[in-house]
């Protein structure tokens, strides 16, 4: 199956962008997967923010959302809190469209690029190992991931790309830069 991303000139939408409230109906058939960058912090007081790129190239930014539905994890550390640095990361379809509902969108009319989505590339992000570094202590954690809805299980699988801060992982897929590049550069 392939998906077709489309993205404005997403390193410079930033500059330009038109806020609206967003309240769209969202499904899995018009949200096959999105981008989402996030920072997550709870040292020296708790910070939440960062945004979502879906498949049209819309920007859904959000900054210390209220009553927001964080990822699931089996891994070791996050059986309360989800950090940000899993790599086993899953919301439910209802979840993540809460979330989504209501975020501010920022649209632009800057040129639009293509980046198809296919599943050998979905397998080869899902399947790849990471690259470990050392982190930073109290630094939060930054994340850039893929969010993909899969049919067997009928949840989002969140894909990690990179994360860096409190701890440092890079997707070994051959596309983690392809995909790296499509966010906005601060």
């Amino acid at each position: 199956m392939d998906f077709v991303f489309r993205t404005s000139s997403l390193r410079t939408i930033h500059d330009q962008v038109t806020e609206i409230n967003c309240a769209l109906n969202y499904s899995c058939d018009n949200l096959p997967f999105l981008l989402q960058y996030e920072y997550y912090s709870i040292a020296w007081g708790s910070r939440h923010e960062g945004y979502f790129i879906e498949p049209n190239g819309n920007v859904l930014s959000y900054k210390d959302p209220r009553n927001w539905n964080h990822y699931k994890s089996d891994e070791e550390y996050s059986s309360n809190t989800f950090w940000g640095y899993e790599t086993d990361g899953r919301i439910c379809p209802k979840s993540l469209f809460e979330n989504l509902d209501g975020l501010k969108k920022q649209s632009s009319n800057s040129g639009i690029t293509t980046l198809n989505m296919n599943a050998e590339m979905l397998q080869d992000l899902m399947e790849s190992e990471f690259e470990y570094g050392n982190g930073r202590c109290d630094a939060g954690v930054y994340s850039h991931a893929m969010i993909v809805f899969d049919k067997t299980s009928g949840s989002y699988k969140r894909i990690v790309l990179k994360t860096t801060g409190e701890k440092i992982l890079t997707n070994k897929s051959a596309f983690t830069a392809k995909l790296l590049n499509c966010f906005i550069k601060r």
